[in-house]
């Protein structure tokens, strides 16, 4: 089971937030998705299995562009390594971070997903835009702007 508590602040930092368009191979929408499946519909199980709590998660990611906020990580809330997720790709290394989105009237439980850049086979993101996974939020279109929190202790967002 996993070991990490998952608390949020009583009263979190809230950050504006654009919804953006990234690569669409954690969902599996792209053309030149090279995993025959969306990467997150492969990863999901296996980050499950590893303890992470991440069964009712939708199978892709949704993308936040901070501009002009950076995020940098203080610590990891949790790490997994070395994950062989795919047979014909090498094993890549992910961590993770809970944290808040506020879309309107209502707040959300999510989590960064954060595929190591020494591992990560390809599609980087620019260092303004973080991908979350949560349950599957049907009222949120690209363009959209909503509000994110993180636990201070894993993350800073500098730049603001």
């Amino acid at each position: 089971m996993h070991d990490h508590q998952i608390s949020h602040p009583k009263n979190p930092k809230w950050y504006p937030a654009k919804v953006v368009r990234g690569y669409q191979i954690a969902s599996g929408l792209s053309a030149d998705n090279p995993y025959g499946a969306g990467s997150l519909e492969l990863q999901l199980p296996i980050f499950c299995q590893q303890g992470l709590p991440f069964q009712n998660c939708y199978a892709g990611t949704l993308n936040l562009e901070l501009s002009p906020n950076i995020l940098t990580w203080v610590s990891y809330w949790h790490c997994l390594h070395d994950i062989k997720w795919h047979p014909q790709f090498a094993a890549e290394s992910f961590a993770f971070c809970p944290c808040l989105l506020k879309i309107s009237d209502k707040t959300v439980k999510a989590f960064v997903y954060y595929p190591l850049p020494a591992t990560k086979i390809g599609h980087f993101q620019v260092p303004s835009v973080v991908e979350v996974i949560a349950e599957f939020i049907p009222d949120v279109h690209y363009r959209d702007t909503i509000q994110v929190s993180f636990p201070e202790q894993y993350i800073k967002i500098i730049n603001e």
